[in-house]
């Protein structure tokens, strides 16, 4: 039988800074990136996932999804469940964290999810990375005006896509992307490395307990001998 020569397929990174538009990049394992945008509509996730696995060479288990994670973010305002918290175009400063606002978020990363079902990304590929972690790694800016930090958030992402990115949702796509081709995945690897151990350790102690009952029957089982 003939040696397959084909190259190992290159894990795969898709960033995404989820919401009502979802700033979103693509980028091999510890590479450049390779594509990024805006997904405002099932149709763009869908067509977002296609294209990553294709990257992955249609390889699912090399295909990997980051998310942004907001658990920690506090209400800071209540407002009705209307049409006006669903905006079309780019936010040019942060919204108020109203109860809407975190809801929609939630929808929005259960769209991916669901997405990633679809596709059978497995669910050992999926993580998530709070707001301060990846600014602090990517572009050093996690305090200030909301207006400091998107720039920041564009000026990182341009000069790492070549071309200037001058909406805010898909720079900090970039630099999610960015953040998790390369330190997510370490983080994911050191996990499974983590995971590793303890199922050997586990293995080791009930390996070690089963020898000790034994040697404990056997002992009992001469002590009863020598009785007789």
């Amino acid at each position: 039988m003939g040696t397959d020569h084909r190259s190992p397929v290159r894990r795969v990174v898709v960033g995404l800074d989820q919401a009502v538009r979802t700033g979103w990049g693509i980028a091999p394992e510890h590479g450049r990136v390779l594509r990024h945008g805006v997904a405002t509509t099932h149709a763009h996730r869908l067509a977002v996932l296609e294209l990553a696995l294709q990257f992955a060479g249609g390889d699912r288990r090399a295909l990997y999804v980051c998310l942004e994670k907001h658990d920690h973010m506090p209400v800071t305002r209540l407002t009705r469940f209307d049409h006006d918290t669903q905006r079309a175009g780019p936010r040019q400063a942060a919204p108020e964290r109203s109860n809407a606002t975190l809801i929609g978020m939630g929808k929005a990363a259960g769209r991916w999810l669901e997405l990633c079902d679809l596709f059978g990304v497995p669910l050992s590929n999926r993580f998530e990375v709070r707001p301060a972690t990846w600014r602090s790694i990517v572009h050093g800016t996690t305090r200030g005006q909301t207006e400091v930090i998107k720039r920041a958030a564009m000026v990182f992402a341009s000069g790492a896509v070549g071309e200037d990115v001058t909406d805010p949702d898909q720079a900090e796509g970039v630099c999610i992307t960015v953040w998790a081709s390369i330190h997510g995945l370490a983080m994911v690897d050191g996990e499974r490395a983590r995971a590793r151990m303890d199922r050997r350790i586990e293995k080791e102690l009930a390996r070690q307990g089963t020898l000790a009952l034994d040697a404990l029957d056997a002992e009992v089982a001469n002590d009863n001998g020598r009785r007789k």
